[in-house]
C-alpha cells in the first residue's frame, strides 16, 4: 500500500490521522502487510534542517498539522505491519535525475528532491527490504 496523503495544516490534522485508521484498517481486512507512506521531514529523529531554509522553517515544527503528522507516524510504527516511512527533505517539481541522497541515520542529506524521484524511491520499496521498518530520509 503507498500513502501519499498531503499535509494537513492546522484544520486537517483529524483527518489525517482518521485516514491512517481507515487505510490500516482496510490492509488488516485484506491481508496487506506492507505500507510506504509519505511522511514529512523528521523533528525527533535527531535529523537537523541546515541552511536557511531549515532556520525558517525551524519555528513551525511543533505545529498542530506536523504534530498529527508525528502523531500519525507514532501510530504506524506500533502497528505488526511492514512499514517505510519516506521522508523526503524538499519538493520539487524538477524532472527525476534518479541520483539522490538516502539517509536513515544521522547523516544529514542535501537539500530538495524531485516529486519524481521521491515517488520512484516509494515504487521500489513495494519490493526491497532494505528499509522495512525504517524512516528513510531523501535528498538531493
Amino acid at each position: 500500500m503507498l500513502s501519499a496523503l498531503g499535509f494537513p495544516g492546522r484544520k486537517g490534522a483529524e483527518a489525517l490521522l482518521k485516514a491512517t485508521e481507515n487505510i490500516v484498517a482496510a490492509m488488516q481486512k485484506y491481508r496487506v502487510y506492507r505500507l510506504i507512506c509519505l511522511a514529512p521531514p523528521p523533528k525527533k529523529e535527531g535529523w537537523v534542517r541546515r541552511g536557511l531554509l531549515g532556520r525558517l522553517l525551524a519555528p513551525f515544527l511543533g505545529t498542530p498539522g506536523v504534530n498529527a503528522w508525528e502523531q500519525q507516524l507514532d501510530s504506524i510504527r506500533g502497528l505488526p505491519l511492514e512499514w517505510v516511512l519516506v521522508r523526503p527533505t524538499w519538493l520539487t517539481d524538477e524532472p527525476a535525475r534518479g541520483n539522490y541522497e538516502v539517509s536513515v541515520g544521522w547523516a544529514e542529506v542535501p537539500e530538495g528532491i524531485s516529486r519524481a524521484d521521491v515517488a520512484a524511491f516509494m515504487l521500489e520499496q513495494v519490493q526491497g527490504r532494505r528499509y522495512v521498518r525504517l524512516s528513510p530520509v531523501l535528498g538531493g
